[in-house]
């Protein structure tokens, strides 16, 4: 038995989980995506000593969906507050495939 992991993929990133995303966002070229994102996370400090961490917010979508985009390249994330995603404008930093149908792409709040 094998395993088709790209009929998985709109399961993954459209589940109840996904926000909703606009690539190019006001543009002529403007296309909606569903993605899964991850917000920003920041370091704690403790004590004396201060812990700097920070990783950048990025989504993860189909390969498919990103077809065009590239680093530099704006997109939108729409607000989902059940998630507690605010949204906002981010350039691309770099979309990433992972070679088996996935796409992660680190963003920069615009």
């Amino acid at each position: 038995m094998s395993l088709d992991l790209a009929s998985d993929i709109p399961v993954f990133v459209g589940g109840e989980f996904a926000v909703d995303v606009l690539l190019w966002p006001d543009t002529s070229q403007e296309r909606a995506i569903r993605a899964l994102y991850d917000g920003p996370f920041q370091g704690v400090s403790q004590g004396e000593q201060v812990e700097v961490l920070s990783f950048a917010p990025s989504i993860t979508t189909a390969a498919v969906d990103l077809e065009g985009f590239k680093q530099g390249d704006v997109l939108r994330v729409l607000p989902a507050p059940a998630l507690g995603v605010a949204g906002g404008d981010f350039k691309a930093v770099k979309p990433q495939p992972d070679g088996a149908g996935l796409a992660v792409v680190e963003l920069h709040k615009s």
